[in-house]
């Protein structure tokens, strides 16, 4: 039962320290949120973990992003509109 907690533990820790990188390369974020959120991941190494993975990505502008890169390849693809004839 102990080498469970240890296991445990061991990889909890192993995602904290697989989660500061991304942290601190995100780009746009504030110094005080990067600080604050790399502070609630080494303290808190689950909970601070699982906190940043649901609400620290910012998935809007991704997939914004992702809309867009969608939206101007099918515009190379479809034939320009024709002209209106009124």
């Amino acid at each position: 039962m102990n080498t469970l907690w240890a296991v445990l533990f061991v990889e909890g820790y192993l995602v904290t320290l697989l989660l500061v990188p991304i942290v601190v390369l995100q780009k746009r974020r504030q110094s005080v949120a990067t600080l604050a959120w790399i502070m609630a991941i080494i303290m808190l190494p689950y909970v601070g973990s699982v906190l940043f993975l649901f609400f620290g990505i910012n998935r809007v502008e991704r997939r914004a992003a992702l809309k867009q890169a969608a939206r101007r390849r099918l515009d190379a693809l479809l034939p320009p509109p024709a002209p209106n004839r009124t």
